[in-house]
């Protein structure tokens, strides 16, 4: 349930830094 939070904020971090790289990212 952590690991939830966890890669959350890690595609939030990414997102900021790479918005482009959030379509790469879409793992669900």
């Amino acid at each position: 349930m952590t690991v939830d939070l966890v890669e959350r904020a890690l595609q939030i971090a990414i997102n900021i830094r790479q918005p482009k790289e959030k379509l790469m990212f879409h793992r669900d």
